[in-house]
């Protein structure tokens, strides 16, 4: 499937349950998932309405020779998260060589700040402490908060009408971040340095670091900028004319798992939790089926509201590598 994880701030989350609070609402960005790359913008323009598509470049035409394509591998390294299946390695580099048939300027990196993604993710959470808590969210209707370690004992002998992640989320959230709260904000720290240093990689002209913007000071008093964005720029030591810049990334370390299976690797989502947390657009594209007949994808990522290449290089690897496949249909 195509999913496709929105610019933060372009649809309006009123409407959802639950909602989030006002500090974590910058990490909810909603958007569509469907079986065709064709339907994404259609059912963006719908999601966003007016107001929310001005704030996007989806007329502008994507020339794939003027694209700078950054290929990071994995994640240099996190702990406590799978290494990336061979398979899936071999479908990037597939991707990365049919990109540079098309012209495309393609360069491999890792960022070694990649492998907190964990870390990063959940400090941000944790500090956006103004919500009601998952226990309480999980009550439902009850007076009283779910006690989840409690239901957690009453889960292994079956009587619990929670899930177990749930229940492991539950405890979590309870004692975490009250235990956690300093490395939170050290990990929240390397976020927002990270942030800055992916978006002088990638981003044009929408969203400007604070480089960029005393760049920008300079150049009003009469002095030379150090930096001039993706447009003729030199980025990694290479020189380009490049229309914008995506970065490719792999979904998810493991190819889909058993059911069940994921209880027991539960913090492999970092490889999306991260750009959740940055706020990047990204679309997660099918790359065919693996030998086991299971689905295969990657990750396109785009500097904020820049969503247009990352949807253009969805349509061109449908394209190329024929989209969605039913798993079944062998």
């Amino acid at each position: 499937m195509l999913v496709y994880n929105i610019s933060a701030g372009v649809v309006e989350n009123r409407g959802q349950y639950p909602i989030a609070s006002e500090k974590a609402m910058p990490m909810l960005q909603t958007g569509p998932m469907c079986r065709y790359a064709s339907d994404l913008e259609v059912e963006l323009r719908v999601m966003a309405g007016p107001e929310g598509v001005a704030k996007l470049q989806l007329d502008t035409n994507v020339d794939l020779s003027r694209l700078r394509v950054i290929s990071v591998p994995d994640d240099d390294g996190g702990l406590l998260v799978s290494k990336v299946d061979s398979q899936l390695m071999v479908a990037q580099r597939k991707v990365c060589d049919f990109l540079a048939g098309q012209g495309a300027f393609v360069e491999e990196r890792k960022f070694s700040k990649f492998r907190m993604a964990l870390d990063m993710w959940t400090g941000l959470m944790n500090l956006s402490d103004d919500s009601p808590k998952f226990s309480e969210i999980i009550a439902g209707e009850e007076p009283k908060p779910v006690n989840c370690v409690t239901e957690t004992a009453k889960w292994l002998v079956g009587m619990s009408k929670h899930t177990l992640p749930a229940l492991m989320l539950g405890v979590f959230d309870d004692f975490g971040p009250k235990l956690t709260k300093e490395m939170d904000k050290k990990a929240v720290k390397v976020l927002e340095k990270l942030r800055e240093e992916l978006l002088k990689e990638i981003a044009t002209q929408k969203e400007k670091t604070k480089e960029d913007k005393k760049d920008m000071s300079i150049q009003e008093n009469g002095g030379e900028s150090s930096h001039n964005g993706n447009e003729g720029s030199t980025a990694n030591g290479v020189k380009g004319n490049w229309q914008g810049t995506v970065l490719l990334y792999p979904t998810h370390p493991k190819i889909a798992p058993y059911h069940n299976h994921p209880i027991f690797t539960p913090f492999n989502f970092a490889y999306t939790g991260l750009f959740n947390a940055l706020g990047f657009p990204v679309t997660q594209c099918p790359l065919g089926l693996s030998r086991e007949g299971l689905p295969l994808g990657i990750q396109v990522v785009a500097a904020p509201y820049e969503d247009h290449l990352s949807l253009a290089v969805a349509r061109a690897l449908e394209e190329h590598f024929g989209g969605w496949v039913n798993p079944g249909s062998n």
